[in-house]
């Protein structure tokens, strides 16, 4: 094992498009969870018919106690305020299918149940899915800050 520091190939930034072969990935970069998290866009294809895709990096509140955030080096605990803005910077990106960082984000596992029942529509698919979670996320994260003061 070396010593050496791992040095990226590319470093994504704000707004940064990368492209696959056909996929086109759109980059924002949403500081909260950790600095580094990112959400991702992209469309995907049935046949003729597309569908909007978005991936948020970090949801989790784990990093910002009191404590984790002085340790970090944030005694003010900027981060609560970063992390807000942050999921209200992409709060209204058009999403048809939420796909989440943890199966507990987006009920992968109960949709995949649906759709081993015999779902009538596909229960990935849902144009008001992310709104609802990061506005969800929003509320807790408020929830989570108060309780944090206390």
């Amino acid at each position: 094992m070396s010593d050496d520091i791992l040095v990226p190939d590319t470093e994504l930034h704000d707004g940064d498009v990368l492209t696959f072969g056909n996929t086109t990935i759109t980059c924002y970069e949403v500081p909260g969870h950790t600095p580094g998290c990112v959400a991702l866009f992209f469309d995907a294809y049935d046949g003729d018919e597309k569908k909007r895709c978005g991936y948020y990096g970090g949801f989790g509140f784990n990093t910002l106690t009191v404590e984790e955030l002085r340790e970090a080096g944030d005694p003010e605990c900027t981060m609560w305020k970063t992390y807000e803005e942050s999921l209200l910077k992409v709060i209204d990106q058009k999403v048809d299918i939420f796909l989440g960082n943890h199966t507990e984000n987006n009920k992968t596992l109960e949709k995949r149940e649906m759709i081993k029942n015999g779902a009538s529509s596909n229960p990935f698919i849902d144009p008001d899915e992310w709104h609802a979670y990061l506005a969800q996320k929003q509320q807790e994260l408020h929830a989570f800050i108060a309780a944090q003061k206390k």
